[in-house]
């Protein structure tokens, strides 16, 4: 078994774990509605689909910076911040944010603490919006295992790259 088929079928693992626990809290207190807003972490998002068609909603960062992923373009990373190919991913990433803001934003989408969030921009230097997602969430975007990289418009997929972000050359093709 090849290191990424074993880090994928981990991932898997792990958010079914995730899965399964959180509706099991939902059930045994009662309560499967989430706390308001104003209860939320400053670094989750609130995502709210705005069209049926749209697995994408708004989301605001930790710096106060509103992103509708249902409307116009955005290059989407969803990356976990524990993740040693997502931190690797960064570079890439940042040379694609000064390439196409503000035309396509880059934003990215991620699982992980507050804490963690903090210390994987201290240790990769990330400048991108990283805006914290619940798990249950974040796992039903990826696919296999992060990191994965969406280009999305008007809030459909049009193109995934996994685990390496595309090129601008790569990126440009999927427009």
């Amino acid at each position: 078994m090849t290191k990424n088929s074993r880090m994928a079928q981990r991932f898997r693992r792990a958010g079914l774990a995730i899965i399964l626990l959180s509706a099991a809290g939902a059930f045994l207190s009662g309560c499967s509605e989430s706390p308001p807003a104003a209860e939320q972490p400053a670094e989750s998002a609130a995502a709210k689909p705005q069209s049926a068609n749209s697995p994408f909603g708004a989301y605001t960062s930790a710096k106060g910076e509103s992103f509708d992923l249902s409307q116009g373009e955005h290059l989407v990373a969803f990356l976990s911040m524990s993740c040693d190919h997502c931190q690797a991913a960064v570079p890439q990433l940042e040379l694609l944010h000064d390439a196409l803001a503000p035309e396509v934003p880059v934003v990215g989408l991620c699982l992980g603490s507050e804490e963690a969030l903090g210390e994987f921009r201290a240790l990769t230097g990330a400048t991108i919006p990283l805006i914290r997602l619940e798990p249950i969430e974040f796992f039903s975007f990826i696919g296999d295992a992060p990191p994965r990289f969406v280009f999305v418009r008007e809030g459909e997929v049009r193109k995934t790259w996994d685990e390496t972000p595309p090129t601008l050359e790569a990126f440009f093709e999927a427009l």
